[in-house]
């Protein structure tokens, strides 16, 4: 079952000024006690199919292979459709904050 995320850590995400971008997705995201995902996905990017889709992934991606303490606002540029493989822009990201962790 999915745990919901409270309004304060969403604000904190949204909030937050550390940021990484694709050609296609944006993602803000902020430390936190538990990892936690937030999407922005009106209807014009996509059917709700499609929708479901992205986030299904998404999740999977965030639980498999980033595995930390974030909060992750993920917010689509394009139609999911011109998305090609949406895994290839969280692997950017994840290798983004796997030189992040490095570097301290």
């Amino acid at each position: 079952m999915k745990s919901s995320l409270s309004s304060s850590s969403i604000k904190r995400a949204l909030q937050s000024p550390l940021k990484f971008s694709t050609k296609k997705i944006f993602f803000k995201y902020a430390r936190s006690d538990s990892p936690g995902l937030v999407f922005s996905l009106s209807a014009r990017l996509g059917s709700a199919v499609e929708r479901n889709l992205f986030k299904r992934r998404a999740r999977f991606f965030l639980r498999e292979k980033i595995n930390k303490k974030i909060i992750i606002f993920v917010q689509p540029k394009k139609q999911l459709k011109k998305i090609k493989n949406p895994l290839n822009h969280f692997k950017l990201f994840g290798e983004f904050l796997n030189k992040k962790e490095q570097q301290k």
